[in-house]
């Protein structure tokens, strides 16, 4: 929004509506493994912080394992760090039990993101983030709340904040719930079909003046 601001449109014509996901099985959720792992979900690319993730996970050596589902031109930055594994590209169901069995969640973008489906699919699961302080991510991520933000292409930060939640296990999973809790509160289909119409509604009546 602010960016269609700075380029001239009126701030009062222009509503956000955010992506939602359905919620999980029940049964499903809170299935945390006793050696929990960080996941990346996405096209392994550089726009992607490919690179600041490859070397922030150098830095942090076995203190915290990766798992990787995506696939992508920059996969063998990835392959050699016997503390990733690279899945390659993964179903719908798959990435759901990845993210039921994850500590929490990295998005690393370097570019701006809109709304990625995979931070409301992980906060459906009560999967905290660590994400980039760049764009709507550092909008959507609450800070010290539902995760942890780090400047965009800083793998020591990046290797810090994850170390952080890897040695601190009551405090992720109290991130989690928070997500989980921010999710049932804004991302789930009818919160997002009311937000729709008071949209349309808002619409006509600023139509009708």
């Amino acid at each position: 929004k602010a960016k269609f601001v700075e380029a001239g449109f009126p701030e009062h014509k222009i509503a956000v509506k955010p992506n939602f996901v359905k919620l999980p099985c029940s049964e499903a959720l809170n299935n945390k493994t006793s050696a929990p792992y960080a996941l990346f979900v996405g096209r392994l690319s550089e726009e992607k912080g490919i690179k600041t993730l490859a070397k922030a996970w150098e830095i942090l050596g076995k203190h915290c394992k990766l798992k990787v589902a995506g696939d992508g031109p920059l996969m063998h930055l990835l392959n050699n760090h016997h503390n990733i594994e690279t899945l390659g590209f993964q179903d719908s169901t798959r990435i759901h039990q990845l993210m039921q069995e994850a500590a929490f969640l990295v998005i690393p973008s370097e570019w701006y993101e809109g709304f990625p489906m995979v931070l409301v699919e992980a906060f459906s699961h009560g999967l905290p983030a660590i994400a980039s302080r760049l764009g709507s991510l550092a909008e959507i991520v609450i800070d010290g709340e539902t995760g942890l933000l780090f400047e965009p292409g800083n793998a020591n930060e990046l290797a810090d904040k994850a170390r952080r939640l890897i040695n601190n296990i009551d405090e992720c999973r109290r991130m989690g719930d928070h997500a989980k809790a921010v999710y049932l509160s804004n991302y789930t289909p009818d919160h997002n079909i009311q937000q729709l119409l008071d949209i349309y509604q808002e619409a006509m009546l600023e139509n009708s003046r």
